[in-house]
């Protein structure tokens, strides 16, 4: 009889050491495989047009020869929200003016009717988007609007409702994602076009206080985004087109150029109106020209539309549809990468480019009433506030300077707009109150 039927053989046992350097390696391949998987995902989506231009009209050539089909915009705009509604990561969509030609009425087919029934059941529009959508204000929505429904000379309050935009105001800021900030500039102001007549603006009363209260604004939100580690993407109609080509800047550019050329975390502007783009690179960042879909020719089945993929360190500009005469095939996929956007902003020796004083804590046009409830909520805190905690000085707190720089701004903006239901403090109270703010504020740090 055998002793022994067969041979077990034994199986070593890996060491704590094997174990644990095997783990390390499995959780660097993971983390490298996250990083690699978020490096080829945007951070955010843009879907992007300019110069849809509708109106019930027969084509024609423009003085400056580049043909546009207003009569058929819309059909192509129908095609352009199928493509964007197809894309399931599209983030919010971004129209860079000139919605409309001319007409009141062609605010119903871009937009449907005001009361949200369909202008034309088979057709998209705007509100039929998946994601968000956004207007910017183009001369256009100001030039010839016939049939008006307040014929008399308020027009600028109907179009900014009409699109939707908040308190009546064509700027306004979005933040879409985790270290982004996006600036949407109303640049339809005499400023930036002192050729037109000043009645073509829709500004009214605004008029004396609108830009600078608008760059103000601009300023103060860059300098906040600067400071919260925030890339800023800006958005108007007009291309700074003077400034990339070293002409002469209008009063709009110049004072756009120096907040550009001061926070290094201004990385990109996308504009439209020349309907013929593209945009070029100036001193790191881009300036992007939209062509215009209302020149793209429907007999040719062209269209023009794109989408903006942001990342951490760079854009890829898609652009989608025929292209059209004045547009090369390559001009897909175009890939710009940001500038430094943490560098120390560049302010004149003796000055401190962060602390930019604004009072319209609500940044709602004005200073009134609702910025002092803003401030009176957070007064005390004291660091990191921002202009929408009550911080008004720009100095990262909440006191009684704050509360100082409301009241001298008190009244100022747009308040022939939003009418103050709380008086103005009379002097006396105002240095009473701002002295008892601020001895409760040293109070609060110990003296």
């Amino acid at each position: 009889m055998p002793t022994n039927c067969c041979h077990i053989q034994r199986i070593p046992i890996p060491s704590k050491t094997f174990l644990v350097a095997t783990l390390v390696l499995s959780l660097a391949s993971w983390f490298s495989y996250q990083n690699n998987l978020a490096a080829k995902t945007p951070t955010v989506v843009v879907g992007a047009a300019a110069d849809i231009q509708y109106e019930d009209r027969v084509p024609g050539p423009f003085p400056d020869d580049i043909r546009r089909w207003y009569n058929t915009s819309n059909l192509r705009l129908n095609d352009i929200v199928q493509a964007w509604n197809a894309r399931e990561d599209i983030d919010l969509v971004m129209h860079l003016g000139d919605l409309i030609n001319a007409q009141w009425e062609s605010y119903d087919v871009m937009l449907d009717y005001a009361d949200g029934s369909d202008y034309d059941p088979d057709l998209l529009t705007f509100r039929d988007l998946n994601a968000p959508s956004y207007q910017v204000l183009g001369n256009h929505e100001f030039n010839n609007v016939e049939d008006d429904p307040d014929p008399q000379g308020h027009d600028d309050l109907h179009v900014r409702e009409r699109l939707g935009l908040a308190n009546n105001i064509g700027y306004y800021d979005l933040s879409p994602a985790d270290g982004f900030r996006f600036l949407v500039l109303d640049d339809q102001v005499p400023e930036a076009n002192p050729d037109r007549p000043g009645s073509s603006f829709g500004l009214g009363e605004r008029r004396s206080s609108y830009f600078e209260q608008q760059m103000q604004w601009a300023r103060r939100v860059v300098a906040d985004a600067w400071r919260d580690g925030e890339k800023v993407v800006m958005y108007e109609h007009y291309p700074m087109s003077k400034y990339y080509n070293d002409k002469p800047l209008s009063d709009w550019e110049a004072e756009l150029a120096d907040i550009i050329e001061t926070f290094p975390n201004v990385v990109a502007h996308f504009s439209g109106h020349f309907h013929d783009g593209p945009g070029k690179v100036k001193d790191d960042v881009l300036y992007d020209t939209l062509a215009g879909t209302v020149s793209a020719n429907p007999d040719l089945d062209q269209n023009i539309w794109y989408e903006l993929e942001f990342y951490d360190d760079h854009v890829v500009v898609d652009q989608f549809g025929e292209n059209f005469f004045f547009l090369e095939p390559n001009e897909d996929d175009k890939v710009f990468y940001f500038r430094d956007h943490t560098a120390t902003p560049v302010c004149d020796p003796g000055e401190d480019c962060l602390a930019v004083a604004f009072a319209d804590l609500n940044t709602d046009g004005d200073v009134d009433g609702s910025d002092l409830d803003v401030w009176q909520a957070n007064f005390g805190v004291r660091t990191g506030a921002r202009l929408a905690d009550g911080d008004a000085e720009g100095d990262l707190d909440v006191d009684g300077g704050d509360f100082l720089a409301w009241q001298r701004e008190f009244g100022s903006g747009i308040s022939s707009l939003i009418a103050s239901s709380q008086a103005v403090p009379e002097p006396s109270t105002a240095l009473l109150l701002g002295g008892l703010a601020t001895f409760l504020l040293l109070a609060k740090r110990g003296m």
